[in-house]
């Protein structure tokens, strides 16, 4: 009622009754059955509170909240209530019973009560309690965002389906594991450590990519919730950061370096401060278990570091996850556990499609298959550099609008380029459309984010656009396109010319397959 405001009505049918004794209100219905029902003047006061909190804040009803008068009651519209005391919290005027439905307006204004005199709820106000009450809206076909929705459910079943490895794997306290993009590592890797950890065991995760790191960190805390022997997860270099300046050790501010001076500082000074801190560790800050992800990106030299935070060297847990094809730095291969890898042969994470696209630059494409859904093809378009700002602009808005059910949140984007920020033709805060702008550092609503191959490996977005692949290093070119081109789940599109595949090496040989579990006499090599 414009002029007297807004009732919240609590209607509870059936024949009502009331004991404390027997546990508060309850309703008998046409058959006799007796249900427990909630406390009625509860319920109406608590959505009156409701209410008056969404019109407080919702933007279209903020600007008129002092004008929404809003009054509660409560309806027994089968049972007869008048001269019956409820409670004190049921004044009569508020309780609507069988004989009100004769007067339903009469016994709606009793309980709206007289309202301040010129009391009004304008045409404006009114309108906007409507849309937020009663939204006109049009819900459409499923479109992109639908088949992401359906695609991201096949990949969860996939991926828990690759649990069985470690199953086959229960009993080996070392193992190396070798996968292509997509073949689940990280994920078994995480499952590995989860199982440790249930088991009782201090357990060390680490990988090369610090970004990595915090969202395996992340998943590990959220899966395992607040326990006692949380497992310590750090990228190798946070680690050995973090051991040294436990014990003392004064290292130099890497910010402050040039592009050298940090190479020498990541590449020699902290790998040799890490080993001297390492010798004098005690018990308690050692491992009972090592998981080691993109174990590719590892010098020969940290191994050492790392093998000897276990308590038991010889036989502590110690699994290495890996992928050659994946090696973006000019380190060879050297791992610390011998014997034969065991291969992970299916690609789980992207879709068929994409797959096609990224196995070009993969060492062997013909060991590996991919099981997720067929998808849309990915989008190559070879844009000149001249029109390449434009055209991610285009690309991004027509991802993000709303028509033809095509709507995806920025957050399921993420542009890669193989420059860095400071060598790349987009910089922090660059708009891209509308109210949407790039983001180098953490994205926060109305930011898309773009980040560096090297720095996004490891991890996947539901919608990759490659910008700049042009630019990627020609002696690590292969190793590069195929990081970036499989980070994509379900949609890749390419803004610029993708170089053919270069020379491949050969591939692995004595592969035997255990339900998509490879065991190989030799790892492969990009």
């Amino acid at each position: 009622d414009r002029d007297r405001g807004i009732l919240i009505l609590e209607v509870k049918g059936g024949v009502i009754s009331r004991d404390p004794s027997m546990g508060g209100w309850a309703s008998v219905n046409r058959h006799g059955k007796i249900f427990g029902i909630k406390d009625p003047f509860r319920q109406a006061v608590g959505s009156k509170h409701t209410l008056k909190r969404l019109l407080d804040n919702a933007p279209a009803t903020r600007p008129f909240a002092l004008r929404y008068r809003l009054q509660h009651a409560v309806a027994f519209p089968d049972v007869l209530a008048e001269g019956v005391h409820l409670g004190v919290e049921a004044d009569p005027s508020i309780v609507l019973d069988k004989a009100s439905m004769n007067d339903l307006q009469g016994a709606v204004e009793r309980a709206l009560g007289e309202p301040p005199e010129g009391y009004r709820i304008n045409k404006e106000a009114f309108g906007a309690l409507k849309e937020l009450l009663v939204p006109r809206v049009s819900l459409p076909l499923p479109g992109l965002l639908g088949d992401l929705v359906e695609t991201q459910g096949e990949y969860v079943r996939l991926t828990k389906d690759q649990h069985r490895y470690l199953d086959l794997l229960s009993m080996q306290p070392r193992a190396k594991i070798a996968g292509p993009a997509g073949s689940g590592k990280t994920f078994l890797a995480i499952e590995k450590a989860r199982r440790l950890v249930h088991m009782g065991q201090r357990v060390l995760f680490t990988c090369f990519n610090r970004a990595l790191a915090d969202w395996v960190r992340e998943e590990l805390r959220r899966s395992l919730g607040p326990i006692e022997n949380a497992p310590f997860v750090h990228n190798y270099h946070d680690m050995a950061e973090l051991y040294c300046k436990d014990a003392g050790v004064r290292l130099p501010d890497p910010e402050i370096m040039s592009y050298e001076e940090k190479g020498s500082y990541y590449n020699e000074l902290l790998p040799e401060a890490f080993l001297t801190v390492v010798a004098s560790l005690h018990e308690a800050q050692r491992f009972d278990a090592i998981i080691a992800d993109e174990g590719q990106d590892f010098d020969q030299d940290w191994w050492i570091h790392v093998e000897s935070l276990l308590r038991d060297p010889a036989q502590g847990t110690f699994y290495i996850f890996y992928d050659d094809n994946q090696r973006l730095w000019d380190r060879g291969l050297h791992l610390p556990i011998g014997g034969s890898p065991y291969l992970l042969s299916e690609n789980l994470r992207n879709t068929r499609t994409i797959h096609k696209v990224a196995m070009r630059y993969h060492s062997d494409a013909t060991q590996v298959s991919a099981r997720g859904p067929r998808g849309r093809e990915p989008r190559i378009l070879p844009v000149e550099a001249d029109s390449l700002k434009s055209s991610l602009v285009k690309t991004i808005s027509d991802l993000v609008s709303s028509g033809k059910g095509r709507q995806f949140s920025p957050e399921q984007i993420v542009v890669l380029t193989p420059r860095s920020q400071k060598n790349s033709v987009f910089q922090d805060g660059e708009p891209v459309g509308g109210a949407l702008r790039l983001s180098w550092r953490d994205a926060s609503p109305g930011m898309v984010r773009i980040r560096n191959v090297y720095a996004f490996k490891g991890l996947e977005a539901p919608i990759v656009i490659l910008v700049e692949p042009e630019h990627a290093r020609a002696a690590l070119q292969n190793q590069i396109l195929y990081v970036a081109l499989s980070r994509a789940t379900y949609h890749l599109i390419v803004l610029g010319k993708l170089a053919p595949p270069g020379v491949k090496a050969s591939a692995s040989e004595g592969v035997r397959v255990v339900a998509g579990l490879h065991h190989a006499d030799a790892h492969p090599q990009a």
